[in-house]
Protein backbone atom coordinates (compact mmCIF):
# COMPACT_ATOMS: atom_id res chain seq x y z
CA UNK A 1 0.00 0.00 0.00
CA UNK A 2 1.70 3.01 -1.11
CA UNK A 3 1.11 6.20 1.24
CA UNK A 4 2.26 8.58 -1.33
CA UNK A 5 -0.30 11.14 -1.60
CA UNK A 6 -1.64 11.26 2.21
CA UNK A 7 2.61 12.16 2.86
CA UNK A 8 3.26 14.67 0.29
CA UNK A 9 -0.02 16.60 1.61
CA UNK A 10 0.94 16.60 5.03
CA UNK A 11 4.43 17.64 4.24
CA UNK A 12 3.05 20.55 2.31
CA UNK A 13 0.76 22.03 5.06
CA UNK A 14 3.79 23.21 6.71
CA UNK A 15 5.39 26.51 5.28
CA UNK A 16 7.30 25.97 2.31
CA UNK A 17 9.59 28.51 1.22
CA UNK A 18 10.96 26.54 -1.88
CA UNK A 19 7.20 26.66 -2.87
CA UNK A 20 5.84 30.29 -2.16
CA UNK A 21 5.73 32.54 -5.27
CA UNK A 22 6.63 35.87 -3.41
CA UNK A 23 9.33 34.81 -1.45
CA UNK A 24 10.50 36.70 1.63
CA UNK A 25 13.13 34.83 3.56
CA UNK A 26 12.98 34.97 7.29
CA UNK A 27 16.73 33.51 7.91
CA UNK A 28 16.41 31.98 11.18
CA UNK A 29 17.75 28.81 12.94
CA UNK A 30 16.56 29.54 16.61
CA UNK A 31 13.21 28.28 16.27
CA UNK A 32 14.46 24.88 14.77
CA UNK A 33 17.07 24.83 17.63
CA UNK A 34 14.48 25.17 19.97
CA UNK A 35 11.95 22.02 18.23
CA UNK A 36 15.06 19.88 18.52
CA UNK A 37 15.47 20.64 22.18
CA UNK A 38 12.04 19.66 22.14
CA UNK A 39 12.56 16.86 20.26
CA UNK A 40 15.32 15.19 22.93
CA UNK A 41 17.86 16.68 20.21
CA UNK A 42 17.92 13.90 18.09
CA UNK A 43 21.21 14.94 16.13
CA UNK A 44 23.11 14.73 19.01
CA UNK A 45 22.83 11.07 19.46
CA UNK A 46 24.66 11.07 15.54
CA UNK A 47 28.32 9.83 15.69
CA UNK A 48 29.48 11.78 13.24
CA UNK A 49 28.76 14.59 11.12
CA UNK A 50 29.59 16.12 7.62
CA UNK A 51 28.00 19.21 6.42
CA UNK A 52 28.51 20.15 2.77
CA UNK A 53 27.97 23.86 1.64
CA UNK A 54 28.47 25.83 -1.35
CA UNK A 55 26.89 27.08 -4.70
CA UNK A 56 28.33 24.60 -7.08
CA UNK A 57 29.22 21.10 -6.67
CA UNK A 58 27.62 19.93 -3.14
CA UNK A 59 25.11 17.76 -4.09
CA UNK A 60 27.53 15.81 -6.49
CA UNK A 61 30.35 15.84 -3.61
CA UNK A 62 27.47 14.57 -0.88
CA UNK A 63 26.46 11.40 -3.48
CA UNK A 64 30.82 10.73 -3.76
CA UNK A 65 31.23 10.99 -0.02
CA UNK A 66 27.94 8.79 0.73
CA UNK A 67 29.26 6.12 -2.06
CA UNK A 68 32.97 5.93 -1.04
CA UNK A 69 32.34 5.60 2.69
CA UNK A 70 29.61 3.31 1.86
CA UNK A 71 31.99 1.23 -0.46
CA UNK A 72 34.75 1.28 2.67
CA UNK A 73 31.90 -0.84 4.68
CA UNK A 74 30.34 2.09 6.96
CA UNK A 75 26.76 2.80 7.26
CA UNK A 76 25.71 6.14 6.09
CA UNK A 77 22.98 8.28 6.10
CA UNK A 78 22.49 10.97 3.02
CA UNK A 79 20.84 14.07 3.46
CA UNK A 80 20.01 15.90 0.05
CA UNK A 81 17.88 18.60 -1.55
CA UNK A 82 15.84 19.17 -3.56
CA UNK A 83 14.34 16.03 -5.16
CA UNK A 84 13.53 15.58 -8.78
CA UNK A 85 10.62 12.69 -8.56
CA UNK A 86 9.53 11.89 -5.09
CA UNK A 87 10.33 13.57 -1.65
CA UNK A 88 11.78 10.19 -0.66
CA UNK A 89 15.15 10.92 -2.44
CA UNK A 90 16.07 13.37 0.44
CA UNK A 91 16.35 11.06 3.09
CA UNK A 92 18.91 7.48 2.45
CA UNK A 93 20.50 4.72 4.20
CA UNK A 94 23.67 3.62 2.36
CA UNK A 95 22.08 5.22 -0.80
CA UNK A 96 18.30 3.33 -0.12
CA UNK A 97 15.53 5.68 -0.30
CA UNK A 98 13.36 5.61 2.80
CA UNK A 99 10.00 3.83 2.41
CA UNK A 100 6.77 5.67 2.10
CA UNK A 101 5.83 3.20 4.94
CA UNK A 102 8.93 4.45 6.78
CA UNK A 103 8.13 8.45 6.54
CA UNK A 104 4.56 7.52 7.43
CA UNK A 105 5.96 5.76 10.76
CA UNK A 106 8.20 8.56 11.48
CA UNK A 107 5.25 11.63 10.74
CA UNK A 108 2.91 9.52 12.71
CA UNK A 109 5.12 8.79 15.94
CA UNK A 110 6.22 12.51 15.70
CA UNK A 111 2.80 13.94 15.09
CA UNK A 112 1.60 15.71 18.25
CA UNK A 113 5.20 17.38 18.64
CA UNK A 114 4.86 18.23 14.80
CA UNK A 115 1.43 19.39 15.59
CA UNK A 116 1.87 21.41 18.37
CA UNK A 117 5.04 23.06 16.80
CA UNK A 118 2.63 24.75 13.53
CA UNK A 119 3.93 28.03 12.19
CA UNK A 120 7.39 27.41 14.23
CA UNK A 121 8.93 25.19 11.28
CA UNK A 122 9.08 24.53 7.86
CA UNK A 123 8.73 22.15 5.59
CA UNK A 124 12.46 21.58 4.82
CA UNK A 125 12.81 21.92 8.40
CA UNK A 126 10.09 19.05 9.17
CA UNK A 127 12.43 16.92 6.12
CA UNK A 128 15.47 17.51 8.55
CA UNK A 129 14.23 16.79 11.41
CA UNK A 130 12.52 13.25 10.10
CA UNK A 131 16.00 12.54 8.49
CA UNK A 132 17.84 12.74 11.90
CA UNK A 133 15.39 11.04 13.13
CA UNK A 134 15.52 8.09 10.81
CA UNK A 135 19.28 8.38 10.83
CA UNK A 136 19.36 7.78 14.72
CA UNK A 137 16.96 5.15 14.46
CA UNK A 138 19.10 3.35 12.08
CA UNK A 139 22.46 3.61 13.98
CA UNK A 140 24.20 5.22 11.03
CA UNK A 141 28.33 5.66 11.46
CA UNK A 142 28.55 8.93 9.53
CA UNK A 143 25.49 11.08 8.48
CA UNK A 144 26.10 13.38 5.20
CA UNK A 145 23.77 16.13 5.05
CA UNK A 146 23.44 18.86 2.09
CA UNK A 147 22.97 22.44 3.21
CA UNK A 148 19.64 23.33 1.54
CA UNK A 149 20.25 27.19 0.83
CA UNK A 150 23.29 29.27 1.79
CA UNK A 151 24.67 27.89 5.83
CA UNK A 152 24.68 30.11 8.79
CA UNK A 153 20.80 29.81 8.78
CA UNK A 154 20.26 26.70 7.19
CA UNK A 155 18.29 23.71 9.06
CA UNK A 156 21.24 21.54 8.55
CA UNK A 157 23.58 24.11 10.73
CA UNK A 158 21.05 23.15 14.30
CA UNK A 159 23.56 20.58 14.06
CA UNK A 160 27.67 20.80 14.45
CA UNK A 161 29.36 19.58 11.58
CA UNK A 162 32.33 17.52 12.04
CA UNK A 163 33.80 17.95 9.34
CA UNK A 164 32.72 21.02 7.37
CA UNK A 165 32.38 21.07 3.29
CA UNK A 166 32.84 24.10 1.03
CA UNK A 167 32.62 23.24 -2.58
CA UNK A 168 32.60 25.84 -5.28
CA UNK A 169 31.16 29.04 -4.56
CA UNK A 170 30.03 31.77 -6.63
CA UNK A 171 27.15 33.98 -7.07
CA UNK A 172 23.72 32.59 -6.71
CA UNK A 173 20.58 33.28 -4.66
CA UNK A 174 22.03 36.78 -4.20
CA UNK A 175 18.42 38.40 -3.22
CA UNK A 176 18.47 36.41 -0.09
CA UNK A 177 22.65 35.47 0.58
CA UNK A 178 23.51 38.67 -0.54
CA UNK A 179 24.78 40.65 -3.59
CA UNK A 180 28.80 40.09 -3.61
CA UNK A 181 30.77 37.10 -3.28
CA UNK A 182 31.83 38.36 0.01
CA UNK A 183 28.45 38.20 1.77
CA UNK A 184 27.75 34.89 0.05
CA UNK A 185 30.58 33.24 1.36
CA UNK A 186 29.91 35.09 4.92
CA UNK A 187 26.69 32.27 4.85
CA UNK A 188 28.08 29.57 3.70
CA UNK A 189 31.18 29.48 6.41
CA UNK A 190 28.51 29.42 9.01
CA UNK A 191 28.60 25.92 9.22
CA UNK A 192 32.22 25.69 10.20
CA UNK A 193 32.84 25.32 14.05
CA UNK A 194 36.25 26.79 15.58
CA UNK A 195 39.35 24.40 15.74
CA UNK A 196 38.36 22.09 13.12
CA UNK A 197 39.34 20.98 9.77
CA UNK A 198 37.28 22.41 7.03
CA UNK A 199 37.57 21.10 3.37
CA UNK A 200 37.37 23.56 0.30
CA UNK A 201 37.10 22.67 -3.16
CA UNK A 202 38.81 23.83 -6.34
CA UNK A 203 37.39 27.97 -6.59
CA UNK A 204 37.57 30.55 -9.40
CA UNK A 205 40.25 32.40 -9.46
CA UNK A 206 40.40 35.36 -6.47
CA UNK A 207 37.90 33.35 -4.52
CA UNK A 208 40.11 30.96 -2.55
CA UNK A 209 41.88 33.89 -0.80
CA UNK A 210 38.38 35.39 0.28
CA UNK A 211 37.16 31.92 1.96
CA UNK A 212 40.58 31.83 3.68
CA UNK A 213 40.44 35.42 4.79
CA UNK A 214 36.32 35.32 5.87
CA UNK A 215 37.10 31.70 8.01
CA UNK A 216 40.69 33.10 9.56
CA UNK A 217 38.51 34.44 12.81
CA UNK A 218 37.39 30.47 13.36
CA UNK A 219 40.88 29.04 14.14
CA UNK A 220 40.53 26.23 11.35
CA UNK A 221 43.09 24.18 9.64
CA UNK A 222 41.99 24.65 6.00
CA UNK A 223 42.50 21.77 3.48
CA UNK A 224 42.83 23.79 -0.08
CA UNK A 225 43.48 22.14 -3.54
CA UNK A 226 46.94 22.51 -4.99
CA UNK A 227 48.14 22.28 -1.55
CA UNK A 228 46.45 19.51 0.40
CA UNK A 229 45.40 17.26 -2.40
CA UNK A 230 45.70 17.35 -6.14
CA UNK A 231 43.26 16.48 -9.18
CA UNK A 232 45.16 16.31 -13.10
CA UNK A 233 42.55 14.73 -15.84
CA UNK A 234 44.13 12.17 -18.02
CA UNK A 235 41.63 11.21 -20.02
CA UNK A 236 38.23 12.89 -20.82
CA UNK A 237 35.71 11.06 -22.47
CA UNK A 238 31.63 11.48 -23.74
CA UNK A 239 30.46 9.42 -20.48
CA UNK A 240 33.90 9.04 -17.93
CA UNK A 241 36.93 10.93 -16.98
CA UNK A 242 39.85 9.17 -16.01
CA UNK A 243 41.81 11.73 -13.48
CA UNK A 244 45.18 11.19 -11.16
CA UNK A 245 44.26 12.07 -7.56
CA UNK A 246 47.36 12.86 -5.49
CA UNK A 247 47.41 13.43 -1.48
CA UNK A 248 48.52 11.13 1.62
CA UNK A 249 47.27 8.25 -1.20
CA UNK A 250 47.96 9.16 -5.06
CA UNK A 251 46.09 7.02 -7.49
CA UNK A 252 44.29 7.07 -10.90
CA UNK A 253 40.71 6.92 -10.51
CA UNK A 254 37.58 6.62 -13.22
CA UNK A 255 34.40 8.57 -12.15
CA UNK A 256 31.28 8.15 -14.58
CA UNK A 257 29.71 11.35 -13.96
CA UNK A 258 29.66 13.46 -16.63
CA UNK A 259 31.99 16.84 -17.28
CA UNK A 260 35.53 17.57 -15.92
CA UNK A 261 33.92 19.78 -13.27
CA UNK A 262 33.06 16.06 -11.61
CA UNK A 263 36.52 15.49 -11.20
CA UNK A 264 37.23 18.64 -8.53
CA UNK A 265 34.04 17.24 -6.49
CA UNK A 266 35.16 13.77 -6.81
CA UNK A 267 39.02 14.52 -5.68
CA UNK A 268 37.22 16.68 -2.73
CA UNK A 269 35.22 13.88 -2.01
CA UNK A 270 37.95 11.70 -1.67
CA UNK A 271 40.37 13.90 0.55
CA UNK A 272 37.43 14.53 2.97
CA UNK A 273 37.12 10.51 3.28
CA UNK A 274 40.94 9.71 3.16
CA UNK A 275 41.26 12.10 6.11
CA UNK A 276 38.04 10.41 7.99
CA UNK A 277 39.01 6.81 6.97
CA UNK A 278 43.34 7.40 7.70
CA UNK A 279 43.43 5.15 4.90
CA UNK A 280 41.34 4.73 1.57
CA UNK A 281 40.73 0.78 0.74
CA UNK A 282 41.58 1.49 -2.73
CA UNK A 283 39.72 -1.44 -4.53
CA UNK A 284 36.60 -0.27 -2.53
CA UNK A 285 36.85 3.27 -3.50
CA UNK A 286 37.45 2.84 -7.35
CA UNK A 287 34.11 0.80 -7.80
CA UNK A 288 32.29 3.05 -5.23
CA UNK A 289 33.22 6.40 -6.83
CA UNK A 290 32.98 4.74 -10.24
CA UNK A 291 29.49 4.14 -9.86
CA UNK A 292 28.37 7.26 -8.25
CA UNK A 293 25.17 8.62 -10.17
CA UNK A 294 22.84 10.89 -9.70
CA UNK A 295 19.99 11.64 -11.52
CA UNK A 296 20.04 14.88 -13.45
CA UNK A 297 23.24 15.95 -13.71
CA UNK A 298 24.49 16.19 -17.04
CA UNK A 299 22.17 12.89 -17.88
CA UNK A 300 22.09 11.11 -21.41
CA UNK A 301 18.02 9.72 -21.36
CA UNK A 302 18.51 8.54 -24.62
CA UNK A 303 21.00 7.91 -27.07
CA UNK A 304 18.09 8.18 -30.00
CA UNK A 305 16.71 10.51 -29.48
CA UNK A 306 19.66 12.51 -28.11
CA UNK A 307 18.35 13.63 -24.90
CA UNK A 308 20.29 15.39 -22.20
CA UNK A 309 19.06 17.01 -19.13
CA UNK A 310 21.01 19.10 -16.60
CA UNK A 311 19.70 20.93 -13.70
CA UNK A 312 21.98 23.77 -14.13
CA UNK A 313 20.54 26.92 -12.86
CA UNK A 314 23.33 29.21 -12.10
CA UNK A 315 25.92 30.68 -14.31
CA UNK A 316 29.06 28.64 -12.77
CA UNK A 317 26.49 25.67 -13.88
CA UNK A 318 25.76 26.40 -17.28
CA UNK A 319 29.11 27.19 -17.57
CA UNK A 320 30.40 23.78 -17.20
CA UNK A 321 27.29 22.46 -19.40
CA UNK A 322 28.75 24.73 -22.23
CA UNK A 323 32.14 23.12 -21.87
CA UNK A 324 30.21 19.60 -21.39
CA UNK A 325 27.72 19.75 -24.98
CA UNK A 326 30.40 22.05 -27.39
CA UNK A 327 32.56 18.82 -27.05
CA UNK A 328 30.84 16.12 -27.04
CA UNK A 329 26.45 16.45 -27.81
CA UNK A 330 25.66 15.88 -31.44
CA UNK A 331 23.88 18.28 -33.37
CA UNK A 332 21.84 20.21 -34.44
CA UNK A 333 20.82 20.76 -30.71
CA UNK A 334 17.35 22.15 -29.60
CA UNK A 335 17.01 23.56 -26.24
CA UNK A 336 14.30 23.43 -23.68
CA UNK A 337 14.96 26.47 -20.96
CA UNK A 338 12.55 27.27 -18.26
CA UNK A 339 14.14 28.47 -14.62
CA UNK A 340 12.77 30.37 -11.80
CA UNK A 341 12.83 34.04 -10.59
CA UNK A 342 16.11 35.57 -9.27
CA UNK A 343 18.25 33.53 -11.73
CA UNK A 344 20.37 35.23 -14.04
CA UNK A 345 18.61 33.73 -17.28
CA UNK A 346 20.11 36.29 -19.23
CA UNK A 347 23.66 35.37 -18.22
CA UNK A 348 22.44 31.46 -18.56
CA UNK A 349 21.24 31.95 -22.23
CA UNK A 350 24.14 33.76 -23.72
CA UNK A 351 26.25 31.19 -22.83
CA UNK A 352 23.74 28.26 -24.81
CA UNK A 353 22.59 30.41 -27.28
CA UNK A 354 25.01 29.60 -29.65
CA UNK A 355 25.68 26.06 -28.89
CA UNK A 356 22.22 25.44 -30.23
CA UNK A 357 19.86 25.96 -33.19
CA UNK A 358 16.63 26.02 -31.56
CA UNK A 359 15.37 27.60 -28.35
CA UNK A 360 12.17 26.68 -26.96
CA UNK A 361 11.25 28.73 -23.83
CA UNK A 362 8.88 27.23 -21.33
CA UNK A 363 7.69 27.04 -17.37
CA UNK A 364 8.19 24.18 -14.94
CA UNK A 365 4.79 23.46 -12.53
CA UNK A 366 6.96 25.30 -9.65
CA UNK A 367 5.59 28.00 -8.40
CA UNK A 368 8.20 30.30 -8.69
CA UNK A 369 9.04 29.52 -12.31
CA UNK A 370 9.27 32.98 -14.57
CA UNK A 371 7.13 33.48 -17.37
CA UNK A 372 8.50 32.44 -20.59
CA UNK A 373 7.93 35.42 -22.42
CA UNK A 374 9.47 37.51 -19.71
CA UNK A 375 12.31 35.21 -20.96
CA UNK A 376 12.19 36.30 -24.05
CA UNK A 377 11.55 39.91 -23.71
CA UNK A 378 14.37 40.58 -21.53
CA UNK A 379 17.24 38.22 -24.06
CA UNK A 380 16.10 39.43 -27.24
CA UNK A 381 15.94 36.11 -28.63
CA UNK A 382 13.56 36.96 -31.31
CA UNK A 383 13.55 33.30 -32.89
CA UNK A 384 12.66 31.65 -29.38
CA UNK A 385 9.64 29.43 -29.20
CA UNK A 386 7.14 30.16 -26.68
CA UNK A 387 5.23 27.34 -24.45
CA UNK A 388 3.96 27.14 -21.23
CA UNK A 389 4.30 23.68 -19.82
CA UNK A 390 6.91 20.70 -20.99
CA UNK A 391 4.03 18.97 -22.15
CA UNK A 392 3.43 21.66 -23.88
CA UNK A 393 7.03 22.13 -25.30
CA UNK A 394 7.48 18.14 -26.09
CA UNK A 395 4.39 18.79 -28.29
CA UNK A 396 6.36 21.14 -29.93
CA UNK A 397 9.35 19.28 -30.60
CA UNK A 398 7.42 16.32 -32.46
CA UNK A 399 10.75 14.26 -31.05
CA UNK A 400 11.77 11.39 -33.28
CA UNK A 401 15.15 9.49 -33.25
CA UNK A 402 17.07 11.74 -34.95
CA UNK A 403 16.42 14.41 -32.58
CA UNK A 404 18.86 16.33 -30.18
CA UNK A 405 17.46 17.91 -27.27
CA UNK A 406 18.78 19.38 -24.51
CA UNK A 407 16.71 20.32 -20.77
CA UNK A 408 17.98 22.94 -18.63
CA UNK A 409 17.49 25.40 -16.58
CA UNK A 410 16.34 24.43 -13.14
CA UNK A 411 15.78 21.21 -11.32
CA UNK A 412 11.43 21.67 -11.72
CA UNK A 413 12.01 21.42 -15.46
CA UNK A 414 14.06 18.71 -15.38
CA UNK A 415 12.08 17.18 -12.95
CA UNK A 416 8.56 17.75 -15.14
CA UNK A 417 10.45 16.72 -18.37
CA UNK A 418 11.36 12.80 -16.68
CA UNK A 419 7.73 12.97 -15.70
CA UNK A 420 5.87 13.73 -19.03
CA UNK A 421 8.40 12.02 -21.31
CA UNK A 422 8.25 8.70 -23.13
CA UNK A 423 10.18 7.28 -26.03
Amino acid sequence: MSYEKEIVAYLHSFVNFERLKDIKFHFRLKPFKKFLKKANSPHKALKKIITVAGTKGKGSTVHFINSILTSSGLKTGMYISPHLISVRERIRINNTLITWEELLDLIEGEKPLLESSRGEITYFELLTYIALKYFVKKNIDVAILEVGLGGKYDATNACDADIPVLTKIGLDHTKILGKDIESIIREKAGIIRKDRKVYIGYQNKGVLEKILKEIKSYNVRPIIPEKDYEAHIIKYEKNSTHFLYKSNQTMNVEIRMRGEHQVYNAALALKVCEDYLKKLPLAAIKQGIKNTYIPGRLEVLSERPYILVDVAHNIDSVYALKKYIKRFAPLPLTLIFGCNRGKDYKKMLELLKNEVHRIILTKSQFPRALEPEEIKENTQLTSAEITHSIKEAIEKLKINHSSHILVTGSFYIVSDFIKNISF
